[in-house]
């Protein structure tokens, strides 16, 4: 659905659905879903509405950009070729990993690697550690101005993708960015997002 908004701005909900080969109903959904997380734009038009990405100038709609044209190289590349679950695991899992015949276990693969990008609070997180290298909770938390238990949080989930670690300091547990993914998907998209935030401090 991204992928077609994006090469065809403003086009309607029904035209979206034949591209897809999805029903009216189910594709209308996800473009609200989608809305709500602030990655498109409805704009109604008497019995027809009108799908486009958020302005190019935020961060959101640059993000999109990027994951739409990490997905085609994922699906459509010369070395996935004629994609199949098989080719396609290889640039989402760790070399080692059992490669998978099942396309829901790599549809979820991508939305577990793309959902550590979707909180504006992890994305705040990970761009104060690209600027300040190690920070402890409390100042994580007093730069950003999270509350302590969202900030635990939201560090948990990034840690549990990879994203973050934590080390040990003077006094207080640190947290820094942790190396770069070893997974292709990841390492692409984590040079997407980092280079977005390094580009756009103000944007949201």
């Amino acid at each position: 659905l991204l992928r077609e908004v994006h090469d065809d701005p403003e086009i309607i909900v029904s035209d979206l659905a034949k591209r897809v080969g999805a029903l009216d109903f189910v594709v209308s959904a996800h473009v609200r879903a989608m809305a709500k997380m602030g990655l498109l734009d409805l704009t109604p038009s008497g019995r027809y509405v009108h799908v486009q990405l958020r302005s190019p100038k935020t961060l959101s709609s640059s993000l999109v950009g990027g994951v739409v044209d990490l997905l085609g190289k994922t699906f459509g590349s010369e070395k996935a070729g004629n994609p199949t679950p098989c080719k396609v695991w290889d640039w989402l899992a760790d070399p080692d990993a059992e490669r998978t015949g099942d396309w829901n276990a790599v549809f979820k693969r991508i939305a577990y690697c793309l959902t550590a990008y979707t909180h504006l609070r992890r994305l705040l997180i990970l761009r104060y550690l690209a600027q300040q290298p190690r920070a402890d909770e409390e100042t994580i938390r007093d730069k950003i101005g999270m509350s302590p238990s969202a900030v635990s949080r939201q560090l948990l989930k990034l840690r549990r993708r990879g994203l973050v670690e934590c080390v040990r300091g003077e006094g207080a547990q640190q947290w820094q960015l942790a190396p770069r993914p070893t997974v292709r998907f990841q390492q692409e998209l984590h040079r997407i997002v980092m280079a977005l935030l390094a580009s756009s401090p103000s944007q949201k």
